[in-house]
């Protein structure tokens, strides 16, 4: 039976925008520094930096785009719930109002339950 191991969530191990775009900056003001024995090293080193800041960029606005249909989402139950608010508001007052004309006829003067005048 294979053992199990911990994998760190790649939500935690994931280096922030900033870091990859420094990590980018550094490459390209040294690219200039490497021989050509390490170029091909840095060729890929570069790509891979490059790939890294691409799809970071992609998660970031990702994760905005996500963010702005949070709050549209958010403004419209806001909305929604406004209005069901109102909407039992009306209708509490409409009742209220109703128990309250029944019970002042004379002939209505009863207990309306057990628990509410």
């Amino acid at each position: 039976m294979a053992a199990l191991a911990v994998v760190p969530s790649p939500a935690v191990t994931a280096a922030p925008l900033y870091v990859i775009e420094d990590h980018l900056a550094a490459l390209i003001e040294t690219a200039e520094l490497v021989s050509p024995e390490q170029e091909q090293e840095f060729r890929a080193e570069f790509q891979t930096a490059l790939t890294a800041a691409v799809d970071k960029r992609d998660r970031v606005g990702q994760f905005l785009a996500h963010l702005e249909q949070q709050i549209d989402f958010a403004k419209f139950e806001i909305d929604r719930l406004r209005q069901r608010k109102a909407t039992c508001e009306r209708a509490l007052a409409r009742l209220e109002d109703y128990c309250d004309r029944d019970h002042r006829e004379p002939r209505n003067r009863r207990q309306i339950g057990r628990a509410h005048v």
